[in-house]
């Protein structure tokens, strides 16, 4: 798939209305607008979110069931040491340190919004560093999947549009997946999300006559960066679209800003489903147009693009908001917004609006987490994979990282990883999990001649003795009183 931007667009139209924020400049003119050339940004963007949006089917996320069975090697039930996490998916929390703290996906890494350390990562998920930093990370890892979480699986969806664009141009790397969690960390483990489940409490009128979309509009002319790079056209264009001001999540209801019955009008809505759920029943004066239908083109124009009515707001809602949370994101990047706010959508979809539709959140969930965050660790030491899994079990025991993982090596053969730390050294062996060495022992161990000695890696973690405590390493054991 060609995403190539070889110059900037050229035109001739006689308007031109400057819209803040994602920097869109819509061109105005008497007759259809000519479709933008493949080198254009909004070529580009479009071009990238079709493919993104038809990636894995059209399923924007996994369950927790799936990213369980891809962290839990050994099938035990727990995600600890005894797992391997080279073979573990990348899964990035994209909330806030505090939420964090209370309890987290084991082996997650932390991205938070560098602006507000204390603020919700999601909003600069499309920073060069937290993108540099997923990158990092994503090198140690041999699945090649970056699993965005979030709160309750809408911020997440938010960022996947960003996220999962650029990796259609290769950003990430060859074969590279961006998906995310359904619910978020509300669907793995509620208590850990710090969030109230929804409650699907609305009857609201249902109305199964199709509507048309009656209008066309003219290309936006999407101009955010000077550079022809497909990955940073679709960053450039992606990051304003993540910020608060760019974010519409409205709920059904009567209380202010909510859509209900009586003002329904005021809003240009778009049913994402399949045509036989829209014909079963829908949002009334809801437009039908299929998710992985919105950025597709017919005859060289993006006309399901082009038809949708910017007059007024646009709302888009599936059976859950999930689909329907990248598709707002990638048309805000696109400029296929009104001039007065950003597209949204129906806060937690269909069921929303009648609970006897759509699909709704069936909880608590109770998945493992761990807690605490990394307080010390200097981000040039950083802390991951399996050894971050073990920090995190200990509940920071070992202390803060002095110095960047390491490989652990006999002469040309490598034993594994691991790391030192204020208080002991977190080795990781391949064959037999990952285990904590420190205090007498780990002196002893290290005068012998550490894993280059007799005694070999470590194959256990210390435990207690009669009168002390004990370790076992792969040639013998140590014994401290």
């Amino acid at each position: 798939m060609d995403f190539g931007k070889l110059r900037k667009p050229v035109s001739s139209f006689a308007a031109v209305i400057a819209i803040s924020l994602a920097l869109v400049i819509f061109l105005a003119a008497s007759g259809a607008a000519a479709p933008p050339s493949g080198d254009e940004e909004f070529g580009v963007i479009a071009s990238a979110e079709d493919a993104n949006v038809n990636a894995d089917s059209g399923v924007m996320f996994m369950t927790s069931a799936e990213l369980k069975g891809l962290l839990d090697d050994n099938g035990d039930g727990n995600i600890d040491a005894a797992d391997n996490p080279t073979n573990d998916p990348v899964v990035v929390d994209i909330t806030d340190p505090t939420r964090y703290a209370v309890g987290h996906i084991p082996g997650s890494i932390l991205v938070t919004r560098l602006s507000d350390p204390a603020g919700a990562g999601y909003i600069d998920m499309a920073k060069p560093a937290n993108l540099e930093k997923i990158r990092t990370e994503l090198a140690r890892h041999c699945n090649k999947t970056i699993v965005l979480v979030c709160y309750t699986g809408t911020s997440d969806k938010w960022s996947r549009a960003v996220l999962g664009a650029m990796a259609q141009t290769g950003y990430f790397g060859p074969g590279v997946r961006v998906t995310s969690l359904k619910w978020g960390n509300m669907g793995w483990n509620t208590a850990a999300s710090t969030m109230t489940p929804p409650s699907y409490n609305n009857t609201y009128d249902m109305e199964t006559t199709p509507n048309l979309f009656s209008t066309s509009n003219p290309y936006p002319v999407v101009d955010n960066t000077t550079s022809t790079e497909p990955s940073e056209i679709i960053r450039a264009a992606g990051d304003p679209a993540l910020q608060p001001a760019m974010i519409a999540n409205i709920a059904a209801g009567t209380g202010a800003g909510q859509i209900n019955p009586s003002n329904i009008s005021s809003w240009t809505i778009i049913d994402i489903r399949s045509t036989t759920e829209y014909a079963a029943g829908h949002i009334p004066g809801a437009i039908n147009m299929l998710f992985q239908d919105l950025f597709k083109t017919t005859g060289g124009d993006y006309s399901n693009l082009l038809s949708i009515d910017r007059s007024k707001q646009i709302l888009l809602y599936g059976n859950t908001e999930k689909e329907a949370a990248v598709a707002s994101v990638s048309l805000n990047m696109l400029g296929i917004r009104s001039a007065s706010a950003p597209t949204g959508i129906v806060k937690f979809g269909l069921a929303s609006w009648n609970k006897n539709y759509g699909e709704q959140f069936l909880g608590p969930a109770t998945e493992p987490v761990v807690t605490g965050s990394l307080p010390g660790v200097p981000t040039d030491n950083p802390v991951i994979g399996a050894i971050k899994i073990k920090w995190d079990s200990l509940s920071g025991a070992p202390g803060p990282a002095l110095g960047a993982e390491y490989a652990v090596m006999n002469g040309s053969t490598w034993l594994g990883q691991a790391q030192d730390f204020s208080n002991g050294r977190i080795f990781w062996n391949p064959s037999g999990g990952c285990w904590w060495i420190h205090g007498g022992i780990l002196v002893k161990y290290n005068e012998l001649g550490g894993a280059t000695g007799f005694l070999g890696i470590p194959v256990s973690d210390e435990y207690d003795i009669a009168d002390g405590r004990g370790a076992n390493f792969a040639g013998g054991r140590i014994y401290w009183s």
